[in-house]
C-alpha cells in the first residue's frame, strides 16, 4: 500500500528530528567521555594545546602515529614522553642529526627526522603536548608488553656492579632501565640502547655528556674510565638477555651528518586527500 503525502511527509520530519537528536546526545556523550578519559581539566594546559597546533603545523602525523593512529613511517609518540624522556625529545626536535645516532654509511635509509627549525616555544610546547597524551586513558596504548622487559642480574659479576652504579649514580632518575621505568622522564630508556649505539658514543654520552649538545640535561658525574666500562656491561648485559641485538653496538664513528638540502616538508594541495586526511 502506498504511503500517503501526508504519511511520507510525517515518517520524514519524524526520522529527521529522531536523528538530530541522537546526534546530539552522541556529541554531548562524547565530549563528556574524552574529558574523562583525557582528565582535561587536570592535565590540559594551554601550553599543549599549542603543542598540538604545532604537532599539525608540521605534519607530523604524516611519519608517526598517537593513540594508535595516524601514519607507521616513524613511531607511534603516544608514550614518547615517558620512555624517550623531555631532554631526549628536545634534543631531537631542535638537533636530529645529533640525537639520532647517522653515521656516514647510515645517512641513507637510517635517521628520516628532518630539521623541521622549530622554535624553543615551539618545542617546549610540543613536548607538553607529549607529556598531556602519555597522561591520559588510552585504553592500554600501546599494550604493555611493548615495554622493555627485565632480566636477573647474576649477583657479584661486573654486570651486578655495573647495575648498582647505575642506581647509586641516580641514572634511575631520568633513565628506565630492565623494564623499570626512570622516575623522572628526561632521558630514553636505556634497555637496548646497546643494540642502537656504538660503545664509543655510549661512552661519552656517560662521561662527557654535553659534547655534542651543550644543552643537555644530563649530568656531568665525572665518571671513571672502570665505572663507565662496569656501566657499559651491565647495559651490554640487559640488552643481550632482553632480546636486543647480540654482540650490540653498531660500528662507526661518532659523527655529525651535514645535509646538503634538509628535507622539505610538503603542504599538501588544498582540497587534496592529504589534505583532508591529513596524511593518513
Amino acid at each position: 500500500m502506498a504511503l500517503s503525502r501526508t504519511a511520507s511527509r510525517n515518517i520524514f520530519v519524524l526520522g529527521s528530528i529522531g536523528c538530530a537528536v541522537a546526534l546530539l546526545a552522541m556529541t554531548i556523550d562524547f565530549h563528556r567521555v574524552a574529558a574523562e578519559r583525557t582528565r582535561e581539566a587536570e592535565n590540559l594546559t594551554e601550553a599543549s594545546v599549542r603543542g598540538k597546533e604545532v604537532w599539525e603545523k608540521y605534519n607530523c602525523v604524516n611519519c608517526h602515529g598517537r593513540l594508535g593512529e595516524g601514519a607507521y613511517y616513524a613511531p607511534d609518540l603516544t608514550v614518547a614522553y615517558e620512555r624517550m624522556g623531555a631532554g631526549w625529545i628536545e634534543h631531537m626536535l631542535k638537533d636530529p642529526q645529533t640525537a639520532y645516532w647517522g653515521p656516514p654509511e647510515n645517512a641513507v635509509g637510517r635517521r628520516k627526522m628532518p630539521h623541521l627549525k622549530m622554535t624553543d616555544e615551539e618545542v617546549a610546547d610540543m613536548i607538553e603536548f607529549l607529556k598531556f597524551l602519555n597522561g591520559i586513558n588510552r585504553n592500554n596504548w600501546p599494550p604493555e608488553g611493548s615495554w622493555p622487559r627485565g632480566v636477573p642480574i647474576p649477583p657479584g659479576t661486573d654486570e651486578a656492579k655495573g647495575e648498582h652504579l647505575f642506581e647509586t649514580l641516580g641514572c634511575r632518575e631520568c633513565h628506565g632501565a630492565n623494564g623499570r621505568r626512570s622516575r623522572t622522564p628526561v632521558g630514553p630508556d636505556l634497555t637496548y640502547v646497546s643494540s642502537r649505539l656504538p660503545r664509543e658514543w655510549i661512552k661519552q654520552e656517560i662521561q662527557v655528556p654535553a659534547a655534542d649538545y651543550p644543552e643537555t640535561k644530563m649530568p656531568d658525574f665525572s665518571v671513571s674510565d672502570e665505572d663507565t666500562e662496569l656501566i657499559i656491561r651491565y647495559l651490554d648485559y640487559i640488552n643481550e638477555k632482553g632480546g636486543g641485538i647480540i654482540g650490540g653496538h653498531p660500528k662507526g664513528p661518532r659523527t655529525k651528518i651535514t645535509l646538503a638540502t634538509p628535507p622539505k616538508v610538503e603542504e599538501p594541495p588544498p582540497g587534496s586527500e592529504d589534505d583532508l586526511f591529513g596524511g593518513q
